[in-house]
């Protein structure tokens, strides 16, 4: 079986987490990061760049508030989470799905 590490209990941590064991196929671990908001300090224009590369890694999904570094409601989180299921479940590579999540812009914060 395979095992996969979920950094973060919030909504997106758990939505993954419960959907593995649901289905039994992957055996989740969860490590609760306390306080790990993302924080730009200037740097947010280079976050294509930075997302460019963490999408290079290809067994690494970035899913929820904290890992998308967007600002997710709990449904975004969630849903987050399942593309990035459905990516792992079916061998896909492909994010794009995930980063589709949440794209419409009155969410966003400026830059």
């Amino acid at each position: 079986m395979k095992t996969a590490l979920i950094i973060g209990a919030g909504p997106a941590g758990l939505t993954a987490a419960f959907e593995f064991l649901k289905k039994g196929d992957v055996h989740p671990v969860v490590v609760e990061v306390p306080k790990a908001y993302p924080a730009y300090f200037g740097t947010y224009d280079k976050f294509d760049e930075l997302k460019a590369w963490l999408d290079g890694i290809d067994n690494l999904f970035l899913i929820g508030r904290n890992g998308m570094h967007r600002y997710n409601n709990m449904d975004h989180s969630m849903l987050s989470a399942k593309e990035a299921l459905n990516a792992i479940r079916s061998g896909s590579k492909d994010k794009s799905a995930i980063w589709r999540v949440n794209s419409e812009e009155d969410y966003h914060e400026g830059r």
